[in-house]
């Protein structure tokens, strides 16, 4: 693969994300938990505060990460 595709910022964006996520994994998962249980009858909103913490610890890792 050519380098200057596999060192794309985008390319480097992803990688970071998967970091992210196991940085943030007791987050994902409460997420995740309140999004299945409203499954059917998810509408926006309806995990808000479950979604706010995720955000909130992905930017707070993202800072830290070079």
């Amino acid at each position: 693969m050519d380098k200057a595709v596999s060192q794309s910022p985008v390319r480097r964006r992803l990688k970071k994300y998967q970091q992210l996520l196991a940085l943030c994994s007791a987050e994902s998962v409460s997420y995740g938990k309140c999004v299945g249980q409203e499954l059917a009858n998810v509408k926006k909103g309806s995990c808000e505060k479950e979604f706010q913490a995720l955000l909130t610890c992905i930017r707070v890792a993202a800072s830290r990460i070079p």
